[in-house]
Formats: structure tokens, C-alpha cells, sequence
């Protein structure tokens, strides 16, 4: 089934705006999934913290013996992660089309929180270490390659990494345009057409819909182009002369007719009252 073409202007807004209950939707989205981005990013940075305390490395059940037992709060770092990538989702269910891309950045904070661990406990190792550890130095200058390098070309590069190519805004407004011309063709096609009838020689719209009664009158979907006159054969029926008049009138003060045209017309209608 077809839509009615004001439906369809309803959905495409000259100014690219979205409804309300839109906005605030994605508004919600985007805090939910900033608030679980920053929870998930904070709990893993603090138990990756705490298995560094102890070494780097641990262990929990199994039927072995256990040289170093996690911390208890390690069972958090894998839940940690499955936290964050749920906020990235909010993030981008949260993404107005056009607007700055957020979850550009979760992937330097990431590797740059966990970079900067490396560092300091390669700097400054818990006991019984002391000195500098070079496995984790290692680990910290390629994490923090790999935070800082996508870091420095987000924003060395933000219109293009936060706001996306010039030609998306640009093929927007093409497919709004488009979709406004063709809900106006779909109007213009569903108009009835405008019927018109003649009074003698002088052919008028009929823009009020009354009965007519002429032998000299004919009622047509299209203004007639150069026709003869009715013959007088024509059938006559049963009319109204004061609306006719009227009729007559109000396109003349509308500048419908000109003063010749209504003269001819409005003779042209008395002469077919039976005296």
C-alpha cells in the first residue's frame, strides 16, 4: 500500500532534523555506553595493577600446585572487557549521522592505559625486582605505539576521523531532495482534474460544484482548444440560474474573467431561462 505524500515530507526534513524521542534516544546511548567504556577501561586497568603486584602472571585451581594464586579480584579483568565492548555498542548505537565519531577514541585510551602499566612497573618493579625490567619496558613502548599512533592521527586528522568524508552531509541532502520531488510528483498526480464549462463562447472552471443547464454548455476535464460551439442538439436538463450567476460573479471579482468574457457569459446564460 501506497503512502500518502505528506507522510513521506513528514520523514524527510528540509534541515536533516530527527524527531525528539530520536535524540534523546541517542543521547541516552552515547552516556550508557561512555559510563560502561570508562567502568570496563578502570577495572581492567587496576586488576592488570594488581597481577603486577605479584609478578605479572598467576594462577587459580586445577589440579596442580599453584606457584603464585591471583588476586581476588582477577576474575574482574575478563568481565572488564566484555563491559567495555558493550559501551563501545551503546557508543555507536548513540552515533548521530554527521556527528563526531566517539569510538575513535576508545582503542588509544585503551592501549594507552595499559602502555602506561607497563612503563611505570618496568621503571619500578615490585619486589623482590629491582631495576629496570626490559620484558615489560618491551611491552609498554609497543602498547603505547599502538595507542599513541591512532591518538596522533585522530587528531592530526579530527574533521576526517570524527566527522567522516565532506561528501556524506552533501549525499544526505541529495537523497532528501530526491525524496521531496517525488512525494510532490505523487501529490500533483493525485490531484482530481479541474473540470471547466462554457457559457456561450466563453469557457470558465468550474470551481463550484452546482448544476448546470444549457443547450449552448458543456462540462469537460480539459479547457477546449479551438472547438466549435455545441450544437444546439444538445440535451437540456434542469439548472440553476442564481448559483450559475454567482459563479459568474465570483470569478469575475477574482479576476477570472474579464468584463467581456462575464458579459458574454452571463448573456449567454439568461438567454437560456424560458421566459
Amino acid at each position: 500500500m501506497s503512502r500518502h505524500p505528506r507522510e513521506v515530507l513528514a520523514k524527510v526534513d528540509a534541515g536533516g532534523a530527527l524527531p525528539t524521542r530520536v535524540v534523546v534516544r541517542k543521547l541516552v546511548f552515547t552516556a550508557i555506553g561512555i559510563f560502561l567504556v570508562a567502568v570496563g577501561l578502570t577495572v581492567l586497568f587496576l586488576g592488570m595493577r594488581s597481577v603486577m603486584e605479584i609478578g605479572g602472571y598467576c594462577a587459580s585451581g586445577g589440579p596442580y600446585e599453584i606457584r603464585q594464586e591471583c588476586p581476588d579480584n582477577a576474575w574482574m579483568i575478563p568481565v572488564s572487557i566484555f563491559v567495555g565492548l558493550a559501551g563501545v555498542g551503546f557508543v555507536l548505537a548513540g552515533t548521530f549521522r554527521g556527528g563526531p565519531k566517539l569510538v575513535a577514541l576508545a582503542w588509544p585510551a585503551l592501549f594507552l592505559a595499559l602502555g602506561w602499566n607497563f612503563l611505570e612497573y618496568a621503571f619500578d618493579p615490585p619486589p623482590p625486582d629491582t631495576g629496570l625490567v626490559w620484558g615489560w619496558l618491551i611491552c609498554g613502548v609497543v602498547f603505547v605505539a599502538m595507542g599513541g599512533l591512532p591518538l596522533l592521527f585522530v587528531l592530526m586528522n579530527a574533521k576526517l576521523a570524527l566527522w567522516g568524508s565532506d561528501s556524506a552531509p552533501d549525499k544526505s541532502a541529495s537523497a532528501r531532495a530526491t525524496a521531496t520531488a517525488i512525494a510532490r510528483l505523487a501529490a500533483t498526480r493525485s490531484r482530481k482534474p479541474e473540470t471547466f464549462v462554457r457559457y456561450g463562447d466563453t469557457t470558465v472552471p468550474s470551481t463550484m460544484p452546482t448544476a448546470t443547464s444549457s443547450s449552448t454548455m458543456t462540462t469537460t476535464t480539459e479547457p477546449p482548444a479551438g472547438a466549435p460551439p455545441p450544437s444546439d442538439s444538445d440535451p437540456v436538463s434542469d439548472g440553476d440560474l442564481v448559483s450559475d450567476l454567482e459563479r459568474l460573479a465570483a470569478l469575475h471579482r477574482n479576476g477570472q474573467l474579464t468584463d467581456d468574457e462575464y458579459a458574454r457569459a452571463k448573456e449567454a446564460r439568461l438567454s437560456e431561462e424560458p421566459a
